[in-house]
């Protein structure tokens, strides 16, 4: 690096690849910012890492878009290799999450701006591989809004030494892992899916402020990322669209199969979903705290009204009050003279009359009044406490009652009272005992109450169920005298029967005998029920941790992709610990055994998976696991009109969503053709736009596959003619340009010509996706005569990635094709996406072209037309140095 060129302010930052300093270039009078980047090996392999660097750097140059940081220079000195690239004022995405988290409004920006900088980058097969908060930039314009930088791409490549990408270069790379895609752990190959992975983490990032995989430490974060580990967004921000949660999801997912293919898909589905949305977004934040603590990216400018006030909170509830536990009755005992009230402690408190007192009929035990207390208004509580009121007693003092088995002992000379039924209380206050009446029919007996005083055992007379303590008995027939003596008898107690009652012996009815024998009997079957249920679960679990062990061993053999045999038992006890809640450590093995299992025995294995998962009471989230890890991956045709009918009829639109891309990918390469009808049937009867947007790209997927696109012509036409809302009519136009035909050119271009912008950006994505080149001119002269900005932006998006596409087509209608679109370029944005399509061809007749924009009167035109000329001659020059049919030289 010259040093009279580049004078260095000062270090900005230190990262793990190098450090990155402020400095003046002398040159062209500007601040920029010069990185240093380390080499492998260091002086050793000094000119491999050069070479490296300086090839990325210039592929990197050619790169010019608005939201990637462009790159002045790069080189190599006695100091190393150095690039040299634009010094952004401004703060890092991690730097604005710290002061609160984005809005959903601010993170559809940041999407949409770090969307199309991947875009620009993937189109020049360039791989950032370090996405992380740290290296997005946001800056502000004098406008007021916001722009986005992403920085140090592609850097991480161009350093060739893995062992950078380590956690002992502390928080600068540790800070890395929070983004990194699984297949960087495995060291498996990389494409632009691994970007994608990392920029779904920062937008989890940006709307939450936490990982969305996190762990204390590097080998719990890396275990995070491979187990797939994270909680769902809408969880986190139930503010945000559920569409939106939803696609930032997609980003993230374990298998790269499963991301978007690229920015241009996800960008495409974010911005179809994000038009057709209906769902309200909150316009406060998750929380006051974090309202207070959002940052404001739209700062106000002339002109421009105060920003709403923020809804105040609400009011916290009143705190419910604790629910009591039943409360002690408490005795009250009436006014008495020399009476002391004991503490009754036995475990059946009794309540004791006065000695004399006669004996009072039984009745129903009545509900008794609280006592009334201080009116005002007590909480609620389970049971209140009841106040009991006895009878005055004179010169009586109730005793602690202690036996383990207290005695029920009526008063020496009562009388015997009739049994009376346990009734419902009524809310009365007790009435003041009054004398006994005459005996009564006799009803379900109520305790009664009885005198401590006499520790004296009464026997009593076993009685009829239902009949009357003193009823006769039935009794076979005596003599007169036998009469007489058992009348007398009955009539006057003996002194021996007042001296020592006998204790009354009652017999248990047969109906209670029965309820106490089928008790004990259903007692019995339901514990033997479950001791055979608890045997059965055990056994199972036995079954299946050898299936566990099995599937494990086969694993790091790494041939259970080739097929686990399992009964219909071990498979469907592998289904069970699936979709069990409890079970997580091992999900990730069981999913695989289940994506591999192979029928041992005569049953579908198909059909068992399938009709398990679809009912399963189980969380929607594993289930939409098991249909994207297991039912996606078990290639069996039969399985795809069972995967859409249960996305047409569930109510779980995530689970819906993972059914129709795992029938999608089992079509893929399968002769399915027969179900694209089904795929139309959902895109016009589902409600839901995620799943519409889904069996579209099934559907495109599917008739991509088939040899012969246009015999689906007429099906899709029809449903486009007949569709009442506009969402499946927009989705049938589009698949209109995968199929092709005259009707479809005839659908498309009266949608080019109508007034309907909605309907015009439908016909210009089917353009852009068109069969074959027939219809490329026809729609470079729709944006060469559009005279609305936004639907030409639109088109010449389209155009730009239609002729990017590699369609085997002829040279010559390659070089006619790309100048005929060059030449309609007429704004800056428009110039440069043609300069960067011009960079990656391979023939001289894009030299030409480039020219043209050389002599552009834009400064940056003319100045990135001449960088990617140098890049496309030094290309061309190579291919001819490699080319085999190379004269040599005499």
């Amino acid at each position: 690096m010259s040093k009279d060129r580049y004078v260095i302010k000062g270090k900005i930052g230190q990262g793990g690849v190098g450090a990155v300093y402020q400095a003046y270039d002398n040159q062209l009078n500007r601040d920029v910012a010069v990185k240093r980047v380390l080499a492998e090996g260091g002086f050793e392999n000094q000119d491999g890492a050069t070479k490296q660097l300086l090839k990325e750097a210039t592929a990197l140059s050619a790169v010019q878009h608005p939201h990637i940081v462009t790159v002045y220079d790069a080189g190599m000195d006695s100091d190393g290799p150095y690039v040299v690239m634009e010094l952004i004022d401004g703060r890092t995405l991690d730097e604005m999450v710290e002061r609160g988290t984005l809005t959903w409004d601010d993170l559809r920006e940041v999407v949409l701006q770090t969307q199309e900088a991947l875009i620009a980058a993937q189109d020049l097969n360039l791989v950032h591989r370090d996405l992380k908060p740290s290296n997005v930039m946001v800056c502000w314009l004098p406008s007021g809004k916001f722009q986005v930088k992403i920085v140090d791409f592609g850097l991480a490549k161009f350093s060739a030494a893995p062992s950078l990408q380590t956690i002992d270069h502390g928080d600068a790379v540790f800070g890395s892992i929070f983004f990194m895609a699984p297949e960087q752990f495995e060291r498996t190959p990389l494409d632009q899916r691994t970007d994608m992975y990392a920029m779904g983490c920062l937008y989890y990032y940006a709307l939450t402020g936490e990982y969305p995989f996190d762990g204390d430490t590097a080998a719990q974060v890396m275990a995070s990322h491979l187990q797939h580990h994270v909680n769902h967004l809408s969880e986190a921000r139930p503010d945000i669209p559920q569409w939106g949660a939803e696609w930032i999801m997609w980003q993230i997912e374990r298998e790269m199969d499963n991301r978007p293919n690229s920015a241009r898909e996800a960008l495409e589905r974010f911005v179809l979903l994000d038009k057709h949305s209906t769902q309200p977004v909150a316009t406060a934040a998750p929380s006051v705290e974090a309202a207070a603590a959002a940052p404001k990216f739209l700062f106000p400018v002339a002109g421009q009204t105060e920003p709403a006030q923020p809804a105040q909170p609400a009011q916290p509830a009143q705190p419910a009050q604790p629910e009591t536990s039943a409360q002690p009755i408490q005795v009250q005992a009436a006014a008495a003279p020399n009476t002391t009230p004991q503490l009754l402690t036995s475990a059946n408190p009794l309540l004791t009359p006065p000695v004399n007192a006669q004996p009072t009929p039984e009745t129903a035990s009545q509900p008794v009044a609280p006592v009334q207390a201080d009116p005002t208004p007590q909480p609620e509580t389970s049971a209140q406490p009841m106040q009991l009121q006895a009878a005055a007693a004179p010169n009586t003092t109730p005793q602690l009652l202690t036996p383990a088995n207290p005695l029920l002992t009526p008063p020496v000379d009562a009388q015997p009272t009739p049994e009376t039924a346990s009734q419902p209380a009524a809310p009365t206050q007790p009435a003041p005992t009054q004398p006994a009446p005459a005996p009564q029919p006799a009803t379900p007996a109520q305790p009664i109450k009885l005198q401590t005083a006499q520790p004296t055992l009464l026997t009593a007379t076993a009685t009829a169920p239902n009949q009357p303590a003193n009823a006769p008995v039935a009794t076979p027939p005596q003599s007169t005298a036998a009469q007489a003596i058992n009348s007398a008898t009955s009539a006057q107690p003996t002194a021996e029967a007042d001296a020592t009652p006998q204790i009354e012996k009652k017999t248990m009815p047969p109906a209670v005998k029965w309820t106490i024998i089928g008790i004990l009997g259903l007692v019995i079957i339901v514990t033997s029920f479950v001791m055979v249920h608890l045997g059965g679960e055990r056994k199972q679990t036995e079954l299946v941790n050898g299936v566990m062990t099995k599937a494990k061993a086969l694993n790091d053999e790494g041939t259970l992709q080739d097929g686990i045999e399992l009964t219909e038992e071990e498979l469907q006890g592998t289904l069970k610990r699936a979709t069990s809640m409890a079970e997580s450590k091992q999900r990730p093995i069981i999913l695989k055994t289940l994506a591999y299992a192979k029928a041992k025995g005569d049953y579908d294995a198909d059909q068992v998976i399938l009709e398990h998962v679809t009912t399963a009471r189980c969380p929607e989230s594993i289930r939409s696991d098991i249909f994207k890890m297991v039912m996606s991956r078990r290639k069996n045709v039969a399985n795809i009109p069972v995967l859409l009918a249960f996305a047409k009829n569930t109510t779980e639109n995530k689970a819906a969503t993972e059914a129709i891309h795992a029938a999608r990918h089992v079509a893929k390469g399968q002769p399915a053709d027969e179900f694209i009808s089904d795929f139309l049937s959902l895109i016009n009867d589902t409600p839901t736009d995620t799943l519409r947007i889904a069996a579209e790209q099934a559907a495109a997927s599917i008739i991509n596959e088939s040899k012969n696109k246009t015999r689906f012509t007429d099906a899709i036409y029809g449903s486009y003619q007949s569709a009442i809302d506009n969402a499946p009519k927009f989705i049938m136009l589009r698949l209109l340009g995968v199929t092709g035909g005259k009707k479809a050119i005839e659908a498309v271009t009266s949608a080019l010509n109508s007034d309907d912008i909605a309907l015009q950006s439908a016909a210009i994505v089917a353009l852009g996706q068109w069969v074959d080149d027939s219809q490329i001119e026809t729609l470079i002269q729709f944006i060469d005569q559009c005279d609305n900005l936004q639907i030409r932006q639109k088109g010449f998006t389209a155009a730009y990635s239609f002729l990017r596409l590699d369609r085997k087509r002829k040279q010559d209608d390659h070089q006619k094709y790309w100048t005929t679109f060059a030449a309609i370029a007429s704004n800056q944005a428009e110039k440069l996406k043609i300069i960067n399509g011009m960079a990656q061809q391979e023939h001289p007749w894009a030299l030409s072209v480039l020219d043209d924009f050389i002599k552009d009167e834009d400064d940056n035109v003319n100045y990135k037309a001449e960088k990617a000329k140098g890049y496309l001659e030094r290309r061309i020059s190579e291919q001819k140095s490699n080319s085999p049919d190379k004269k040599p030289t005499e």
